[in-house]
């Protein structure tokens, strides 16, 4: 019987990749696991200003930065839908993982020294910035490409997953959010599968469970009718429970919420309930003011 195989499978023979090398993107999130292990699908949902992107940069800093100084000194494509990410931000993020794993401990790095360091892991990044939803559906058509023509990447990041939901989702072509959600996560495990990738994802987390709410200002003028109808549909969908086939692809989710304080303070702090390959976990981190 003859094999058959597409030009990516053999190009993937071909070339040598190193995500299989990785197997713990942190140990603070990932401890019990070990996690995400190439092919697999990460989450990171939560409300708005709640800290999905400062994360996405600090996973961002700690992929592509040298192992000397904390990181998998892999490579990752990261692709910008919701511009909430800001390149200085993620300079200030790589100088503080740099200093605090510098060694010996509490030793003083010269400034050069940081921007030789930074320098050195950004030719690990690639960044894609979609403004459209047409930017956006090529650059899903295009990954296989640019993967190929990265052989060191190993990592998929985008934020936010469902930025251009609503260019596509009108009054004559209502899709529910549900579907939209599990068409873009099978898409992306296929592509991870094939090209043994983790794929880091940011979602609000309205979208797609059912709980679906007008109060942050997404129905707004002619769109009313529009959202009001895909929020009905996707919550009868759903039911009070929510949960669609979309979540059975995504193996590793990350909820991210604002912790309440009695003391107040510059410093944000947040929890992070974990679900990874049926175990939970609630962890505790805090965004300095600097960073935020």
């Amino acid at each position: 019987m003859c094999e058959i195989e597409t030009a990516v499978q053999i190009a993937h023979r071909m070339v040598s990749r190193t995500s299989s090398a990785v197997r713990c993107l942190d140990t603070n999130l990932f401890p019990e696991d070990g996690g995400p292990a190439p092919g697999e699908l990460v989450e990171l949902s939560g409300k708005t200003n709640c800290g999905k992107s400062v994360l996405m940069l600090e996973l961002i800093a700690r992929i592509i930065l040298p192992v000397e100084h904390g990181g998998h000194g892999v490579g990752a494509v990261f692709v910008n839908c919701d511009n909430n990410v800001h390149m200085l931000r993620l300079l200030d993020i790589m100088e503080k993982q740099i200093v605090n794993n510098s060694s010996p401990a509490g030793r003083n790095m010269g400034r050069e020294e940081i921007r030789r360091i930074r320098e050195e892991s950004f030719t690990r990044l690639t960044m894609i910035k979609c403004c459209t939803m047409d930017e956006f559906e090529f650059t899903l058509l295009s990954l296989n490409d640019v993967f190929l023509k990265h052989p060191a990447a190993s990592y998929l990041l985008i934020d936010s997953l469902v930025a251009f939901y609503w260019n596509k989702c009108t009054e004559k072509n209502l899709i529910r959010m549900d579907t939209y959600l599990k068409s873009l996560c099978v898409r992306l495990e296929k592509l991870c599968k094939e090209l043994q990738l983790v794929a880091i994802f940011t979602r609000p987390s309205y979208f797609g469970t059912g709980r679906e709410s007008t109060s942050d200002g997404l129905v707004e003028g002619s769109q009313s009718g529009a959202v009001a109808a895909v929020l009905a549909a996707s919550t009868s969908a759903f039911g009070s429970g929510g949960g669609g086939n979309w979540k059975q692809v995504v193996k590793h989710r990350i909820e991210l919420a604002e912790a309440v304080t009695p003391t107040p303070s510059e410093d944000r702090k947040f929890n992070a309930f974990v679900t990874s390959r049926e175990r939970q976990l609630i962890k505790f981190f805090v965004i300095d003011g600097e960073t935020v």
